[in-house]
């Protein structure tokens, strides 16, 4: 089987995917990562390369195909995408199951982290929070934008703030 998470950035894909993998017996990717490793860049590079947004999609969905191909069966944490057709390619493969979650904004925010050049991770609350009004506004804006393209995700998870490991049961006992 292949599950497939899907949502906005920093919704809990990738930590809850990994969970729901160890107690599944699954393999685990994060579509971030697997994009590096594939395409031998950085996400930086990756984002604001040569491609457009459509074909940044297309390029993900060729790994995803690849990916999928590999025996087993998978958890996979979804980069946000933008065009409904790559989601519903995705969704068309045989054994998967798609799921989005989705949180109020504000969990979101508080759960926001940011990036440099080379992908390392790093929290800047004073910035942040210097800059609250414009994350929050972009916060909604994905959640307006990607909410319309993620309409033919069949499943949704209200995350609520719960704790990972609560949301990774309740979709296991939900969808599995």
């Amino acid at each position: 089987m292949n599950i497939m998470l899907f949502g906005i950035s920093c919704v809990g894909k990738t930590t809850v995917g990994k969970i729901m993998a160890e107690k599944l017996g699954y393999q685990f990717y994060d579509m971030d990562e697997e994009t590096k490793k594939f395409y031998n860049c950085t996400l930086e590079e990756f984002v604001n390369g040569p491609y457009n947004r459509y074909q940044r999609d297309v390029l993900r969905l060729k790994l995803m195909d690849h990916l999928i191909k590999e025996p087993g069966d998978k958890v996979f944490a979804i980069t946000p995408l933008a065009h409904e057709e790559i989601v519903q390619a995705l969704l068309a493969y045989e054994n998967t199951i798609g799921i989005e979650l989705v949180d109020k904004y504000m969990n979101i925010y508080n759960r926001m982290v940011f990036s440099d050049e080379e992908d390392n991770i790093y929290r800047d609350d004073e910035y942040k929070e210097a800059h609250r009004d414009y994350y929050i506004k972009d916060i909604k804006e994905d959640q307006e934008f990607y909410g319309v393209v993620y309409l033919c995700v069949p499943n949704q998870m209200h995350v609520d703030n719960l704790p990972p490991e609560e949301v990774a049961d309740s979709i296991i006992e939900s969808f599995l």
